[in-house]
């Protein structure tokens, strides 16, 4: 758990929470569905790690049909931090599982999962340290995934101004605001981004807009977190992803 100097601990949750609402707002199927629904069910939650017991108790689900759809969800939280034991006992539901189930698994340390899991497992890959598994009877992955294929370049003067509108924050997906913070892979260039974004917000004709006051605040920590030797990518990551959350819920 990182540590804020004026706002105390600051939870990993909303980003497990995050990668699963941008999964379901990209998928055509589960897009629709309300997220308390008898189609799907949740191991463990946001803010702790599943049991065996809890494993076993999904073992014995997955058996079961849907209740009203044509599929069902389930939801695995944090399993890198699960033991060794509550993964193995999901090895087998891993394998071949009902044509009608639906398999998500969210981990921030994805070498802290077993590699037959991981191999079992058809990755989206958002940034190095937090993954979002999604496994189906098709092997199918989800929409919005970055290829490998795709560069790092930093983004050019025009895409910075876009950075600068809340529909920029609402439109990107998780793994393109990650695929931005990889370009800045130097404390120094991440460091200019962050003054740079602030300083242009704060002279833009419509400022103070509340998502622009939001996004300089975070700006403003990401900043002093870099300058004080933290981790670049997961500050900017982490930065990113708060601003798009804070988006959506203004």
């Amino acid at each position: 758990m990182d540590t804020d100097a004026n706002r105390g601990p600051v939870s990993t949750e909303s980003i497990h929470l995050a990668l699963v609402t941008e999964w379901q707002r990209q998928d055509p199927f589960w897009s629709t569905v309300a997220n308390e629904h008898a189609d799907i069910s949740h191991i463990a939650d946001s803010s702790q790690a599943p049991t065996i017991m809890q494993i076993r108790a999904f073992s014995n689900e997955l058996e079961y049909p849907p209740h009203q759809l044509e599929k069902k969800l389930f939801i695995i939280w944090r399993l890198d931090e699960a033991s060794i034991a509550a993964q193995n006992a999901l090895l087998k539901n891993l394998e071949e599982p009902p044509a009608y189930a639906d398999i998500i698994i969210t981990v921030k340390s994805p070498a802290w999962v077993l590699e037959t899991i991981q191999s079992r497992s058809k990755s989206t890959a958002l940034d190095i340290s937090k993954h979002i598994f999604h496994l189906n009877a098709e092997g199918q992955q989800s929409a919005g995934n970055l290829k490998e294929s795709e560069k790092t370049d930093k983004p050019t003067q025009q895409f910075l101004q876009d950075m600068l509108t809340i529909d920029f924050w609402k439109t990107q997906t998780l793994g393109e605001l990650s695929q931005i913070a990889a370009a800045y892979k130097t404390k120094e260039d991440a460091l200019q981004l962050l003054d740079q974004l602030t300083h242009t917000m704060l002279t833009h004709p419509t400022y103070p807009q509340p998502f622009m006051t939001a996004a300089i605040d975070q700006f403003q920590q990401s900043y002093f977190k870099i300058k004080g030797n933290a981790n670049v990518a997961l500050q900017l990551e982490n930065c990113f992803f708060t601003i798009k959350q804070a988006c959506w819920q203004s």
